[in-house]
């Protein structure tokens, strides 16, 4: 051939480069499988299918004009309305519809507009994988990260508009800088910001004004006021509920252990409450001073009241009284109350708890009050004296005076003074009244006889103290004692005396 020839008849022929095959498809190892869900890419009929042969009765030269047939752009006008993404892990919703109305993405990073992504789907999908319909590079998107979309709404038109679905990215969706629950709905307004995971670019919603979210009408000072406000009354909420859970605790700890047992279910008596007892807005009508309220049921029912106040924090008073009352269950009843505040206020407040438990269980507000009397003591039984007194370590005799004045008041029998047996009392108060007053008389008499001179006052008085009669001070407080006892008595005689006076006399 002439081609051997050629290459017989050249020694050193022109080689060939050789061309390295181009791989498509996924690389060893890192196979990718369809998912069930996935849904099918749509086969496209509407271009021709290539061909390397030409058809018969035609050249090879006058292949057919591709841009003759159908216009790649013209194809793809139909299908914009449907997202590009096949794998993408999502369903759309039967209220989905295509915008009415001119809505668009306006990208910005650093304060620089970058680009203004077009909505005119009724959904998109924004992640780092290259079928999405907004593509980021940032590492912290996730390949299908979140999808915008819109909700036609016929009949509602407060909610027809964008949202945004976050697909259960590993960093979150940010729309106004607070991230958003995974795998739900969040609406969009105009003007708002959303972010992709930790990207620096701001995707800014522009659309019609009828679409922005309604303005505040309180100004910045009202708004950290109020949010101030709900900070206190959430911590406010939170120590309550903490004090409660250490009561209970408390309770538990008290009420000990039942071995697994388990208490006996019991039927709570119905009369135990009471149904007409006035609610908790009908307060101030009979409650307006609970401690006293409170204080006039102890005293009357002849039981001791006694608050227990704890400090479980700074200005954080818990206070609780136990109420003399029986419940279903057999247990104690305790009226409680926790206050933020001043320890008085507590105590208040526990009064008022108290008043509301008893006025349900109809104790505080009886028909007929029965009182029950305090129990007396039997001053016979321990010969008139009190369990903790002890005459051993009495060396000033008030023990033995006390003891006395209780024979007294036991063997006292109710007599009716009248002024004949007034008159006897108060001549031997005045007899013994000037019996105690003799020494003094006497002293002075005596002391001025011998001399026979005029004695000073002050010098008197000094030799006085001076005397072995009274030289015992203790005598003399003794003494002054009894007198001013014996006057007291005195002046009480002579008023009932002129009181019972007959008129006669």
């Amino acid at each position: 051939d002439d081609g051997s020839e050629v290459s017989s008849s050249n020694p050193d022929p022109q080689r060939v480069p050789f061309k390295m095959p181009l791989l498509i498809g996924p690389r060893p190892g890192k196979q990718k499988f369809l998912k069930s869900g996935a849904k099918p890419l749509a086969q496209c009929i509407d271009l021709p299918q290539p061909s390397d042969s030409p058809e018969p009765g035609q050249e090879p030269g006058n292949l057919p004009d591709q841009g003759s047939g159908p216009d790649p752009g013209v194809s793809r006008s139909s299908e914009t309305l449907v997202s590009t993404c096949a794998g993408v892990p999502y369903t759309e919703p039967p209220w989905s519809g295509v915008p009415d109305r001119e809505y668009s993405f306006q990208v910005i990073k650093n304060g620089v507009i970058q680009a203004s992504v077009a909505l005119d789907k009724p959904f998109l999908v924004v992640g780092r994988k290259e079928d999405c319909d907004v593509v980021m590079e940032h590492p912290s998107v996730s390949r299908y990260h979140a999808v915008v979309q819109f909700r036609a709404a016929v009949e509602e038109k407060s909610k027809s508009g964008f949202y945004v679905y976050d697909l259960g990215s590993t960093h979150g969706t940010f729309v106004n800088k607070e991230q958003i629950h995974a795998k739900s709905y969040k609406r969009l307004n105009v003007g708002h910001m959303v972010k992709f995971g930790g990207s620096s670019r701001t995707f800014i919603l522009e659309g019609p004004a009828e679409d922005q979210e309604e303005e505040c009408p309180l100004t910045v000072t009202e708004l950290k006021a109020l949010r101030k406000q709900r900070e206190e009354e959430a911590r406010e909420r939170e120590a309550k509920a903490r004090a409660q859970a250490e009561a209970d605790a408390a309770k538990e700890e008290q009420a000990g252990i039942d071995w697994g047992m388990g208490d006996d279910a019991e039927d709570e008596d119905p009369s135990t409450e009471n149904p007409f007892a006035l609610s908790a807005a009908n307060e101030d009508l009979y409650l307006d001073d609970p401690k006293k309220t409170l204080r006039g049921w102890f005293e009357r029912e002849g039981y001791d009241m006694q608050y227990h106040v704890e400090e479980k924090g700074y200005s954080h008073f818990v206070c609780t009284i136990e109420l003399p009352i029986d419940s279903p269950n057999g247990m104690s009843v305790i009226a409680e109350a926790s206050v933020k505040g001043k320890k008085k206020e507590a105590v208040v407040a526990c009064a008022l708890e108290a008043c509301r438990i008893l006025d349900q269980h109809g104790e505080l507000r009886k028909s007929c009050h029965e009182g029950r009397k305090r129990k007396e003591k039997n001053w016979e039984e321990n010969d008139f004296y009190d369990s903790d007194e002890d005459t051993f370590l009495d060396r000033t005799g008030t023990i033995e005076k006390k003891r006395e004045m209780r024979k007294k008041m036991v063997k006292r029998e109710d007599t009716v003074d009248t002024y004949d047996t007034l008159v006897p009392c108060l001549l031997s108060c005045s007899v013994i009244f000037r019996y105690l007053q003799l020494p003094s008389f006497v002293f002075k008499a005596v002391a001025a006889e011998p001399v026979g001179i005029p004695i000073d006052s002050l010098e008197a008085f000094m030799s006085s103290l001076k005397s072995k009669t009274l030289a015992d001070k203790s005598q003399r407080s003794k003494l002054r004692q009894e007198l001013a006892t014996l006057l007291q008595e005195r002046t009480r005689l002579v008023r009932l005396a002129n009181v019972a006076k007959p008129t006669h006399l």
